[in-house]
């Protein structure tokens, strides 16, 4: 991962939508970009600059060796534009990105992902630091220790991620298809409690320093 300056990521969140598809023409080479030129005319210019944001900022975190995948592009756009978005597709084929991208274009952005096994959670909550996004998974092996969602809250950055669906929008990744609008009513409840818990807890937190 390549150790890019704080900064830098943000002068990409900031440019406008005007200036980011000559920025992506001009840094990512055709033979690299993820998806042809027609693609981006099914979107309106903000969501093809929340597309253009997720290609940008994850070549530069990855020192041009990655870029995102249609499915992954699509997902995030659909998540940060208020949408539903229920992918199917295979083990290994890169559905942890569509987490991470929607953090790293949105970093204050609160993230709720239900994920069914604690390895997995494991997995994930490495993954999401790797690119600097703070995580913590919560299952019943999490220690009920005040002092631990303190230090989860408020250290290193503003983001967090709880690997266990975007505030605004529950939705699952796997082999089982499913819709957000077929979620239990007490989950979509409990992704709530959560989402607002943490909220609270980082103004709290941010008092007390």
């Amino acid at each position: 991962m390549l150790d890019i300056n704080a900064s830098e990521l943000q002068d990409i969140r900031n440019l406008s939508p005007e200036l980011l598809p000559h920025l992506y023409s001009a840094i990512i080479p055709e033979d690299r970009r993820p998806v042809s030129d027609t693609f981006w005319t099914e979107y309106n210019i903000t969501e093809r600059a929340i597309g253009y944001r997720a290609c940008l900022l994850l070549w530069a975190l990855t020192a041009t060796s990655k870029v995102p995948r249609e499915f992954q592009l699509r997902a995030t756009i659909a998540i940060l534009s208020n949408k539903d978005s229920l992918l199917d597709v295979g083990t290994n084929a890169g559905k942890t990105m569509c987490m991470i991208l929607p953090c790293l274009v949105s970093p204050d952005t609160l993230a709720v992902v239900f994920s069914p096994l604690k390895r997995l959670q494991a997995v994930q909550v490495l993954t999401f630091e790797e690119f600097g996004i703070r995580a913590i998974a919560i299952n019943e092996d999490t220690p009920n220790d005040p002092k631990l969602w303190k230090v989860c809250l408020i250290l290193g950055t503003s983001r967090i991620c709880v690997p266990i669906c975007h505030p605004l929008r529950i939705y699952r990744t796997g082999p089982t298809k499913c819709s957000s609008s077929n979620l239990n009513s007490s989950v979509r409840q409990m992704a709530i409690k959560l989402a607002s818990l943490a909220s609270s807890m980082k103004t709290e937190s941010s008092r007390s320093l």
